[in-house]
């Protein structure tokens, strides 16, 4: 089986069923990182109203550690919910699982972790091109043509456009906004700011490049 195909099989691995666990997964693995100082607000909770909530005062560390302090230290992974409903997910894994070639944990994790963060960019991807406006394409390939970057000056003539649009579609209670209208770009990563001048990112030429496979063009609204 040739690197191709592997790379299918675990991108559509991660696609089918791996992708739909993530944000699950992300709340848990908060949860954990902070479980401590969770756990000793909430047993430190005297009242919980609309002024607030009030908190008794923390102990004070005596420098001596009990049997039961030292047990509480000791991590234990919390049980998986236990859910019938998912089996027949988790039997296409282990088909889809039993089809790679065999290979060690180190690999393999790399391997996973690699078409998670791909899946995690597909993700970004999709959300940002349900939002972006037509004009805000035309700036990424503005961007990705200049080898030195574009300062507002040179982005103007292209927000003039946006607000024409926005005009047009009579968005009466909408008053468009340079800083907020490029914000987006910057706030998911697609262009940056460095030296007074506007770049794109490699995030933003590759999304650059899946708008275009997927018809995201500075033809649509806004």
């Amino acid at each position: 089986m040739d690197c191709q195909t592997i790379m299918t099989w675990a991108e559509l691995l991660l696609v089918k069923f791996v992708v739909p666990l993530a944000w699950p997964v992300l709340g848990l693995v908060v949860l954990l990182a902070f479980r401590k100082p969770v756990s000793d607000g909430l047993r430190r909770l005297i009242r919980l109203g609309a002024a607030g909530a009030e908190l008794a005062p923390p102990q004070q560390d005596t420098g001596q550690t009990s049997d039961a302090s030292r047990e509480q230290g000791a991590f234990t992974a919390p049980a998986l919910p236990d859910d019938p409903s998912i089996k027949v997910w988790e039997d296409a894994i282990d088909q889809e699982i039993a089809q790679l070639p065999t290979m060690d944990e180190q690999s393999l994790n790399k391997r996973l972790k690699r078409a998670l963060a791909y899946s995690n960019r597909s993700a970004l991807f999709e959300h940002v091109a349900r939002l972006i406006y037509g004009t805000q394409i035309s700036v990424l390939k503005h961007l990705s043509t200049s080898t030195t970057g574009a300062t507002e000056a040179d982005l103007r003539p292209i927000f003039e456009e946006h607000k024409r649009r926005i005009s047009i579609q009579d968005a009466k209670d909408f008053k468009p906004d340079f800083l907020t209208w490029v914000g987006f770009l910057q706030t998911n990563g697609l262009i940056g700011f460095e030296e007074g001048k506007y770049v794109i990112t490699e995030r933003g030429r590759q999304f650059l490049k899946s708008a275009t496979e997927n018809a995201v063009t500075e033809l649509r609204a806004g």
